[in-house]
């Protein structure tokens, strides 16, 4: 992993130019939130934890989603509400998938069909869930320390 072969700033024809990216589903994780903390953070959450290390690099959690529906199988998922906390607590950027209102073309995919884990309605002229949006909207906000200035929540504020 990167702990044991980190891409070192002397590997890059531009230094200080890396960003992980991680995928993230209910599928492969845990649901509760404090299981969920300790695994996210062993498999990647420690990459941005300390600049010290040679690791060190920002983390992009380039794709996450579940399903727009309003009940307990999604967005009032237990897996949904931790890893939205999650990435409220950490502070780090993410992508969605998908904001597609329609499925492509592809294997397992329906050329036309509902998009059920889509930010835009079938129609695509607007949200196919508010509680989706709201969830979504309320991770834009920067999470600050005492000293008005983001600390990441394994550091010390200093």
């Amino acid at each position: 992993g990167v702990a044991q072969h980190p891409i070192l700033t002397s590997d890059l024809t531009v230094d200080h130019k890396l960003v992980y990216s991680s995928h993230d589903y209910s599928w492969d994780q845990n649901n509760n939130y404090n299981q969920l903390e300790k695994q996210l953070n062993e498999n990647w959450g420690y990459i941005f934890n300390d600049s010290t290390k040679a690791y060190y690099a920002p983390v992009w959690m380039g794709e996450f989603g579940e399903c727009h529906e309003n009940n307990g199988n999604c967005l009032q998922s237990q897996w949904w509400q931790s890893i939205t906390e999650y990435a409220k607590n950490y502070d780090f950027e993410w992508g969605y998938w998908a904001i597609d209102g329609t499925e492509s073309t592809g294997k397992g995919r329906c050329y036309g069909c509902d998009e059920s884990y889509g930010i835009l309605n079938r129609t695509w002229n607007g949200v196919a869930s508010p509680v989706l949006l709201k969830d979504l909207q309320a991770l834009l906000k920067p999470k600050l320390g005492a000293s008005g200035r983001f600390h990441h929540p394994l550091e010390r504020e200093h």
